[in-house]
Order: C-alpha cells, then sequence, then structure tokens
C-alpha cells in the first residue's frame, strides 16, 4: 500500500474489512510489525505490500501485519476446494486469502502474486517486482571534503551490475549508519567480500538498505525476518529429484540462483546471471553457498543460491577441447583473438581465445587437449592443458585427474583390450595389468598420429591396434561425465 506519516491505505486481508483508509489519529494504540514480527514505522511500508489489519472491539487500538511477500510465474492449473481458489506455479500451490475469491487472471498467464502475512494470495501484483537479494560485489568511499560518500557495486536481477550511492543515511543489520565511513566498516571495509546480500531502495529509488548474511548455518542465530542466514557452502551434484545440493540446501520453484564469477575483480559483467532450479542439471557438480531468509524453527528452504557459474553461458557437458588447428584472427568487435578448430566431445567446433586469455593461447598447439575452464559466450578466458604430445613434461600426467570443470573424470592409461564396447585401461606403471573398464557407448574416439601431427575419428575395432604392447604404449585419455563416457582419445607415440 501507499504510506504517508499518518495514513496508510491497506491491501486488507482481513475478511471482515473491505480495502479502506486508515487514519492512524483515529486510535488510541497503533503497532505495525512485518510478517516475521519486527517492529517498523509506518514510512517503511513499501508499495505493494499486503496489510493484514488487525482492530479492537472498542475500536482504540490498531495493529498492521506488513507482507513485502511475493511470487512469480505462470499459472498452470485453478481449482477450488472447500471455497477457496488455489492456483499453481511450478510445484508449488497458493491459496487465497479468503473463501469465494478469485484473482482475474487464467491458465497459462505470467502473474506476480502478492502474498499476506499467511502466505496466501491476497492481490495480482503488476509484475514490476522489486528485487529482494542482490549480489554484492565491491564498495568503498568517494571524498568530497569532510562529507564522505558510500558507494556499492551490486549485481541485481532487474539492473544487471550498478553502482549505487548513498550520502545521508542506510541500514545495515538493521543499524541505521549516517557516518559513510562507519557504513563502509560495517560492510567490511574496502576488502568487502563478495557475496549474497538482502536489499530495499527507498520511495525515493535511492538504496536504503543492505543485510549481510548471518554465519549461522543452521539458522539458530536468526532472531527477526530481516536478516539473512547462510545455511552450506561447498561443491555438490545436484539432485534433481529432491531439488537438493548437498545435504542441506533444499531449494524450490521459488528459490532465486545467482550464477557469479570466482574472481569478481577481473570479472565482466556478462559473467554475472540469474536463474531458477530449473536451470539446474542434474547430478551435475557446483560450487555453491546457500542463504535463508524466512526461515520456519523446524524446517527451511534456502531463498537465494550463489553457485559459481555463468547461466548466460551454454553449458558445455564436456569441458575437453581437442585441438586440430590454431591461427589468429579478429572476432566481430574487431579484437585479435586466437582461433582454434578441433573437436569438442563428438561435434566439430570452433572457439576464440581471447588475447588476455589465462594461460596464454600462444602456447596451444595442434594435438593439444585443453580443458576449457572460464567462457564469455564462446570465447575462452580461461582454460588448463590437458595433454600436449610435442612437450616431455606434459606427456606423463597423473594417474587419475580427478574432477574438472562440469564435474567430469579424467582417467589416463593405455587400451589393455576391447571386447563388446568394453574397453579394459592399464596404467602407464604396469601397463601389462588392467585396472578399470570403461563403456564407449555415446563416446567420440578421437585418435592422434605423431606423424600427421592430426586428430582423425576413429572407431571400437581401431582401438585394439593401439592396446599396450611390451614397453611401447599410446597414451590413452578419457573424460567421463556423471559415469558416462564423452570423449576417449588415443595418442600414438
Amino acid at each position: 500500500g501507499r504510506s504517508d506519516e499518518r495514513t496508510v491505505w491497506l491491501e486488507c486481508c482481513d475478511e471482515e474489512i473491505p480495502n479502506r483508509s486508515v487514519k492512524i489519529d483515529d486510535y488510541d494504540r497503533v503497532s505495525v510489525v512485518t510478517s516475521g514480527g519486527s517492529d517498523i514505522s509506518l514510512l517503511e511500508i513499501s508499495a505493494d505490500s499486503v496489510v493484514s489489519l488487525f482492530e479492537s472491539k472498542d475500536g482504540k487500538v490498531i495493529k498492521l501485519v506488513v507482507s513485502s511477500d511475493s511470487v512469480s510465474g505462470k499459472v498452470e492449473s485453478v481449482y477450488e476446494r472447500d471455497g477457496y481458489t488455489l492456483y499453481s506455479i511450478g510445484n508449488d500451490e497458493y491459496k487465497t486469502y479468503k473463501k469465494d475469491f478469485m484473482l482475474n487472471t487464467v491458465i497459462g498467464a505470467e502473474v506476480v502474486f502478492r502474498l499476506d502475512m499467511n502466505g496466501r494470495v491476497a492481490a495480482l501484483g503488476d509484475g514490476k517486482t522489486q528485487d529482494k537479494f542482490a549480489y554484492l560485489i565491491k564498495a568503498g568511499n568517494n571524498d568530497y571534503g569532510d562529507a564522505k560518500e558510500l558507494w556499492v557495486k551490486l549485481y541485481t536481477k532487474s539492473a544487471g551490475v550498478k553502482t549505487y550511492t548513498v550520502t545521508d543515511k542506510i541500514k545495515i543489520d538493521g543499524i541505521m549508519y549516517r557516518d559513510m565511513e562507519a557504513a563502509l566498516n560495517a560492510l567490511g571495509g574496502f576488502t568487502v567480500k563478495a557475496q549474497v546480500v538482502a536489499y530495499e531502495f527507498n520511495r525515493n529509488g535511492n538504496l536504503s538498505m543492505l543485510d549481510l548474511p548471518e554465519a549461522g548455518a543452521d539458522g539458530m542465530h536468526k532472531t527477526n525476518d530481516n536478516m539473512l542466514i547462510k545455511i552450506d557452502e561447498g561443491s555438490k551434484g545436484y539432485d534433481n529429484r529432491n531439488m537438493r545440493l548437498g545435504q542441506r540446501t533444499i531449494m524450490n520453484s521459488k528459490t532465486q540462483i545467482f550464477g557469479v564469477p570466482g574472481n569478481v575483480n577481473t570479472a565482466e559483467e556478462e559473467e554475472y546471471s540469474v536463474g531458477s532450479v530449473s536451470t539446474l542439471e542434474f547430478e551435475r557438480s557446483y560450487t555453491y553457498t546457500s542463504y535463508s531468509y524466512t526461515l520456519d524453527k523446524d524446517y527451511f528452504y534456502s531463498d537465494v543460491v550463489a553457485i559459481n557459474m555463468n547461466f548466460n553461458v551454454p553449458y558445455w557437458v564436456s569441458t575437453y577441447f581437442a585441438v586440430t588447428d590454431t591461427y589468429v584472427a579478429r572476432n566481430a568487435d574487431g579484437d585479435i583473438v586466437t582461433v582454434a578448430e578441433g573437436y569438442h566431445g563428438s561435434t566439430k567446433k570452433t572457439i576464440n581465445l581471447r588475447s588476455n586469455c589465462e594461460p596464454s593461447p600462444d602456447n596451444i598447439h595442434a594435438g593439444d587437449v585443453i580443458s576449457v575452464l572460464s567462457r564469455v559466450g564462446e570465447e575462452v578466458i580461461k582454460y588448463s592443458l590437458v595433454y600436449c604430445p610435442h612437450t616431455e613434461p606434459h606427456k606423463h600426467l597423473d594417474l587419475n585427474s580427478g574432477y574438472g570443470t562440469g564435474g567430469g573424470y579424467n582417467i589416463v592409461g593405455n587400451v589393455y583390450d576391447v571386447k563388446d564396447s568394453i574397453v579394459k585401461i592399464s596404467y602407464e606403471d604396469e601397463p601389462s595389468v588392467w585396472k578399470q573398464m570403461v563403456s564407449l557407448q555415446n563416446a567420440k574416439i578421437l585418435i592422434y598420429d605423431a606423424d600427421t601431427y592430426g586428430f582423425r575419428e576413429g572407431s571400437a575395432a581401431e582401438l585394439l591396434t593401439y592396446r599396450a604392447a611390451g614397453s611401447f604404449c599410446d597414451k590413452l585419455i578419457v573424460y567421463m561425465v556423471n559415469s558416462e563416457m564423452r570423449n576417449f582419445i588415443i595418442f600414438r607415440e
């Protein structure tokens, strides 16, 4: 609703009282609280809030319970139960706040529902919701004489990467700061930690509140609904059946997921993105930090999760790229790039490596296998060298290189035997004994011949000619994702 110092317009959620203006002067005592129980002033009631009104029988006392919660998405079904209308969005159902009440919407419509203190639908929003969460990138002070100005660089779903300035006051973790140098110190100083925060703008569109995450994994330190709690962090595979990352990070259709770069100091704006649980891929490994903003004392979901990835960049199931040729060219923006042609999984592909790529793209040659670690679109900005047939230090890799970007697993060894699309693998230290078996199903077989300095596509039958033979062993590199073969590369020495 709209508010000023003495009057508030209610989107009333009380069944007995219709929408009306409430004159505060008409009451002896007035209390205003959020749906989480925190005391606030009338001036803190934001536009489009849903306000539940409780009035004493004698008409002298009034209590306003303010909810700014909303949910958005496509209406998938509408039906009636016990006089209430129920709407489904994603996997969740939302009941109207009172019986015999229906919103002006239809199945298939993209909507914003305004929710009351009990999480029930009270009104249909206009779709212009303010984000609740942002990713804090940097902060600092600007000096103007004796006064200091606070600047905060945030990434939000609606505005992207943007720097906001505060000159008079800002509330941080529930404390009001008018000294902007003290405000910066409350954020962590010039070395502010890049992390998810909750934020608000005031009615003038200025940044007015930041809430940093409390370091309490179980949420027991939460004292009101304006405290962001860090639940969990780690690297786990995504379980789409239970919408879960690890044991503690449980999500639902309302969970907001930030895709963020590993190094905010060198990242470009295109490396930030926002997704939902539908963006995540089953069993893919993600490095994440999860947070909760609205906690139930017994059970809670993660309201927001930060993941080290970019949803704007199409996912490569295999990060491996077998290089067949390289040359220097200019991209569409006129910048000089190194173009690498080769095989990405089962597909012939061309990628660009930026001139400032790490390590230098000058180190890549035909016959190399690289693992692409970070991209902006189809341009590589970071990679690692998996195998190089030209330089001795890179011919002998560790037996099992472990998990790489995208949850893949590397095996380095030799072909011991092939039967019925099953490959037995021996290792370099003991080539006469097989140690591991993998399936060739759905895998692209590439064979590199040192005599021709090029890759060609091979077949399962050919692998028998490249198996270990005494002291002579052709090198084998296997790349798997979630126990499924993606690349099978033989280097003929």
